[in-house]
Formats: structure tokens, sequence, C-alpha cells
């Protein structure tokens, strides 16, 4: 094209091949009211990220505006030998459907966790769930609210619970991440994080101070 300031080149790229990166993590923060899922959709044309600006729709008609994030492209592809570019992607929680020009049909596994005792004497307990699980986050209730505590990594881990006590038990919060691929109209699978409580209920040696706040201690991976 060209025009009274100059001439101006352009390329087109046309393709069928559309696809999804879905990439999810459970947030974590420090006053927790209720699980919440962070679902990041990346849109692709050709294997290769798209760069303009489209809005979002999710559960219920709810609007998001897109955003442009730096994501790797490999060598070879119909950009070449570039490193890094901005492409087009929406995150929120979607629960049901989403929709970046093409339908995603999402359905819900949830992991939560299981809680088994694995020494008596020495207060010890296992915690571990099903799923894309990259680790736990443990919150304990203060004033009203559930405020977070601790946070490990590993799909099982070992917990001394020899100061946990009926009275303040602890909130354990699976950490969800997943990566997943899709064509438009899919339905995939997105785990999503469900909570347990973890407290003492039996009485040992050092019995039940009056009024005492539950330590949690995690010893190791299992």
């Amino acid at each position: 094209m060209e025009d009274d300031e100059g001439r101006h080149h352009f390329v087109f790229f046309a393709s069928n091949d559309v696809s999804y990166r879905i990439k999810t993590m459970t947030e974590t923060p420090l006053y927790f009211n209720a699980p919440r899922l962070d679902i990041t959709l990346y849109f692709y044309l050709g294997g290769v990220p798209y760069f303009h600006g489209v809005n979002a729709f999710g559960e219920g008609g709810r609007q998001t505006q897109f955003s442009c994030v730096s994501a790797s492209v490999k060598a070879g592809s119909l950009l070449g030998e570039a490193d890094y570019v901005a492409q087009l992607s929406a995150a929120m929680d979607y629960w049901g459907e989403a929709e970046l020009w093409a339908r995603l049909n999402f359905m819900n596994s949830f992991a939560k966790p299981r809680i088994e005792l694995a020494d008596p004497w020495r207060g010890l307990v296992k915690v571990k769930a099903d799923g894309p699980v990259a680790g736990f986050a443990f919150y304990a209730q203060r004033n009203g609210t559930w405020v977070k505590i601790g946070e490990a990594g590993g799909r099982c881990l070992l917990v001394n619970a020899s100061r946990l006590f009926p009275w303040d038990p602890v909130l354990v919060l699976p950490l969800v991440e997943q990566e997943l691929a899709a064509r438009p109209g899919d339905a995939v699978t997105i785990w999503r994080p469900e909570t347990a409580l973890l407290f003492k209920t039996w009485a040992d040696v050092v019995g039940y101070p009056k009024g005492a706040r539950s330590v949690l201690d995690v010893v190791r991976r299992c």
C-alpha cells in the first residue's frame, strides 16, 4: 500500500488452524474467603500467538478486556527467529464456558485434600490430593478471618499436628497448576481446588492448653 506519507508494507497469513493454550493456578491470598482459580487463555493461529485486540466473554456474559503478554515463540515458526512477542490472552475464573472468538467448554473436577493419620505417637499426618496439585497453602482463623500461616510444595506432605487443637482448625487449600491445549468447541476438564479442615481430635501427653493457638509444621514431602 502507498499513500501521501510513503509506502507501507503488510504481511497477511490465512489459517483455519485455531487453538488455545490454557494455564491455571490457584490463588493464595493472605486473607482467604473462598477457593479461586486463575484461568488464562492464550489464542493461537496456525501455532503462532495472535496479536490483535478482542474482548473476552466469560460466564453469564461477563466481559473482560483482552491483555497482551510476552510469550516465547519457537524458531522456525511463521514469525521466524523472534524470541518474544505480545500475544492475545484473557484471564478470569471461567465456569462452564469461555469465548475468545471461538467457544471452549469447561468440565470441572475437584482436588480435595485427603488427610490421613500417619503416626499417632508423634502426631504426624499425611496431606495429599488427586489431580495436578503442586503444593498446599494453610490458613488459620484469626479474628474472624482465614489468615495464611504457611505454604509448601509437593503433592503429598507430612505435617506435625501435635500442636493443633479442635477449637482452632487449619484450612488446607490445594495449589492446582495445570497447562492444557485445546481447539474451539473442545470440552476441557479443569481441576479446581477444594478445601478441607485439619484439626486434632485426640488427647496426647501435653494435654490441651487453654486458649492455645494451633501451630502447623510441615516436616517433609511424603
